[in-house]
């Protein structure tokens, strides 16, 4: 019988919860169908919502980073979450670039 480390676990289920919420919150521009005009009251609140929702995802990447640092170096479930931590990070910014990219095509239109 394998028995896992409960600390390894929860930071398992953590980062998957994590993973899964980037992967369903980055598709959802995707779905909005491209010939329905936006009016400029509902791109605000869309912006308004992205932006809080990348300072909101960023915070939980640092916070999981604190947390990461309180495990020894040497723990592999610290190594886990530094690699799935990393991956977040560059998540974050791709999105955030491909918000900017819109918002730039958005108001030039």
């Amino acid at each position: 019988m394998h028995l896992v480390h409960p600390t390894r676990r929860g930071c398992s289920r953590l980062c998957s919860l994590v993973y899964i919420a980037f992967s369903r919150w980055s598709t959802v521009g995707a779905k909005r169908p491209s010939n329905v005009p936006a009016e400029d009251n509902d791109l605000h609140a869309i912006h308004n919502l992205s932006d809080a929702l990348l300072q909101d995802t960023q915070g939980l990447i640092w916070r999981l980073h604190a947390v990461a640092q309180r495990l020894p170096a040497d723990d592999p479930v610290r190594a886990e979450m530094d690699t799935v931590l990393a991956s977040a990070d560059q998540r974050l910014v791709e999105t955030r670039n491909r918000l900017a990219y819109d918002r730039s095509v958005t108001q030039s239109s």
